[in-house]
């Protein structure tokens, strides 16, 4: 994502929803993600629709949690950083670090 376009999402946001509470964005995203996984095992053509809801709503909270798109990048990159340099594992088909 450009900063121009995450500029533009969070006004388009913001003039479109007002303010709203943290807990309601994180709530809508919870329901994104589900589909997101349902659409992914029935293989769906409208997958990667699924996939822009998720980023949206991830760039929106970040966006209303007082991030700016510079944290986010930074954000993004020192915990690669840390990713990196940990071990990982599968647990009950799950991806884990270990600890």
């Amino acid at each position: 994502m450009t900063k121009q376009t995450y500029l533009d999402l969070i006004k388009w946001r913001r003039e479109t929803f007002g303010k709203r509470l943290l807990s309601e964005t994180v709530s809508k995203l919870k329901e994104e993600v589900r589909e997101l996984d349902e659409a992914i095992r029935l293989q769906d053509s409208e997958v990667e629709m699924e996939f822009a809801d998720c980023f949206i709503l991830l760039y929106v909270l970040a966006g209303d949690y007082g991030m700016k798109f510079q944290d986010i990048e930074e954000s993004i990159k020192a915990k690669l950083a840390i990713n990196k340099e940990r071990e990982w594992h599968i647990v009950d088909g799950v991806i884990k670090h270990k600890q």
